[in-house]
């Protein structure tokens, strides 16, 4: 089976997200390009094949005219997507800005938990992935974030969680996460400010939705 017929069934199977460079590249330059191109192109990645020549571009076999184009293109897209310098510093000042941070999760088709650590004037100092296939944490695990967190001398946690199924939904679990990790957060002195849920289609602050509640219990 050639790379790009390759490639069409692993986007079917397991998703655009988590399909490797090489596929991608594969489906998005033709069926023209033999593999080996396309093994190259992998290997040089977008900022690689970005510095390249059309003339340099052309040598490639299999690559035309036609193709070229393609790839300007796809350069033309990855240029107008934000770029994050992550060795910089990233304050989180809302939900939206979690939301962005941790995007790369979003359309993933697994379950996904990972939690930012921040500093005490909310900077990213770190992000660590917890667990993969549910968003659903024991004590353990719960033990092992604040363990993290100590670790980085971070002063506070923001829990962040990927609903594959589409629009993010609260669930009781959810809730009983959030209690637990507040519970916790009491005992270590590093506060928990939040777990937000992003969808495909919409985005959930638990923190958010606390506050809603408590307000329509107070009117």
């Amino acid at each position: 089976m050639s790379r790009y017929n390759d490639a069409k069934e692993y986007i079917k199977y397991f998703g655009e997200n988590d399909t490797s460079l090489p596929h991608l590249l594969a489906i998005i330059v033709g069926e023209t390009v033999c593999d080996s191109t396309i093994d190259t192109l992998g290997e040089l990645g977008f900022s690689g094949i970005s510095q390249l020549s059309e003339e340099e571009l052309l040598k490639f076999e299999g690559i035309t005219t036609e193709t070229l184009f393609r790839i300007k293109a796809l350069n033309g897209i990855l240029n107008m997507v934000p770029k994050f310098d992550w060795q910089s510093e990233f304050k989180i000042s809302s939900k939206f800005d979690v939301i962005e941070y941790v995007r790369d999760i979003r359309y993933k088709q697994d379950s996904q938990l990972d939690l930012l650590f921040l500093n005490k004037n909310n900077v990213v100092i770190g992000r660590q992935n917890i667990v993969k296939g549910t968003r659903t944490l024991n004590k353990d695990l719960v033990h092992l974030a604040f363990r993290q967190a100590i670790k980085r001398n971070a002063s506070k946690i923001v829990v962040c969680s990927n609903e594959p199924a589409g629009y993010a939904v609260l669930k009781d679990e959810d809730y009983s996460l959030f209690d637990y990790f507040l519970s916790i957060s009491n005992l270590m002195n590093v506060e928990v400010l939040d777990h937000i849920i992003l969808g495909k289609k919409m985005c959930v602050s638990i923190a958010e939705e606390i506050t809603n509640k408590s307000k329509g219990e107070l009117a």
